[in-house]
């Protein structure tokens, strides 16, 4: 499967700068690809565009994402709930935006977990954050699940993010 990613322009709508040119991309099964740039040339709002987290309202994009001959700028509220999470999961810069600060880390990663797996027993929950942690290096005891994000150390926290994204399969992350 492949994403097809071609932005002519993508500029913010109440400045006029325009944020994004030129930018072709391929992005194949299997593929690793990474974005490198300085602050502020337009990392995040190229994938900001490609997962449809833009308000539209705000800013003039021309061009195209496809996957599955569907054009992904088209995509609306309902067509995103069906895709973002299943097919297409990403990994926040900031690994406090990861997490709600006002729900225990094992609560949050069980929950991640059983909405692309519902069918999932508890103790099935349990085995699977139990396994993503150990192979982050993270500790799965009960004292350590029992914490709130604002417990843990900004490592800690990366690595919740990186388990939440890698808890279960998707397409691309």
């Amino acid at each position: 499967m492949m994403i097809e990613v071609d932005i002519h322009s993508c500029s913010h709508t109440r400045s006029n700068t325009e944020i994004l040119r030129d930018i072709r991309l391929n992005i194949g099964e299997g593929d690793r690809i990474a974005i490198c740039g300085p602050s502020g040339a337009g990392k995040s709002t190229l994938f900001n565009v490609a997962l449809g987290l833009l308000n539209r309202k705000s800013w003039t994009i021309i061009g195209r994402v496809l996957w599955k001959d569907r054009n992904l700028l088209e995509y609306d509220a309902k067509d995103w709930q069906s895709v973002r999470g299943s097919v297409f999961r990403f990994l926040l810069q900031n690994p406090a935006l990861s997490v709600n600060p006002g729900f225990k880390i094992g609560h949050q990663l069980r929950l991640a977990l059983s909405c692309q797996n519902p069918t999932l027993t508890n103790e099935e929950l349990q085995g699977f954050v139990g396994n993503t942690l150990n192979r982050l290096r993270l500790d799965n005891s009960k004292k350590f699940l029992s914490k709130y994000p604002p417990e843990l150390s900004k490592g800690q926290l990366q690595r919740i993010g990186l388990a939440l994204a890698l808890i279960s399969p998707c397409d691309y992350l």
